[in-house]
């Protein structure tokens, strides 16, 4: 992604079930990937675990 002009804008996130990244690309849009660690979706989209 960095090689391709997208910079990293990844706030910290150490949820237990999902993981994130953030980019901006060269226009300025911000983009996010997830990968789940979970098959429950009460897991991977519990927003009340801390993500830091």
């Amino acid at each position: 992604m960095k090689s391709a002009g997208y910079k990293d804008s990844t706030p910290p996130n150490a949820h237990p079930y999902r993981k994130r990244r953030y980019f901006y690309d060269p226009e300025g849009n911000d983009w996010e990937f997830v990968q789940y660690l979970s098959e429950n979706p009460a897991e991977r989209n519990d927003y009340k675990l801390s993500d830091v």
